[in-house]
């Protein structure tokens, strides 16, 4: 997968470091993945590192998608 997952500042961040061809559904599964019920309670920030990224596969619906489960998130954790 090319999107690896970080927790950092114990526990209180995410870093999504991207690379290669990114695909709309890898980065939903990474999210997904990422945002266990523990994770989320302690989550107060993300960062998502594109750097590495030399094409990007997303559609707007994938793209419509990451919002809701962003939004998700967000409302799990004020």
């Amino acid at each position: 997968m090319p999107v690896d997952i970080k927790h950092i500042d114990e526990g209180r961040g995410l870093e999504f470091i991207n690379r290669g061809v990114l695909h709309g559904q890898e980065i939903i599964a990474a999210h997904i993945e990422a945002h266990t019920p523990e994770v989320v309670a302690a989550l107060k920030y993300k960062i998502i590192d594109l750097r590495q990224v030399v094409e990007n596969y997303t559609s707007a619906d994938e793209v419509k998608e990451l919002a809701f489960l962003d939004k998700q998130v967000a409302e799990a954790n004020p």
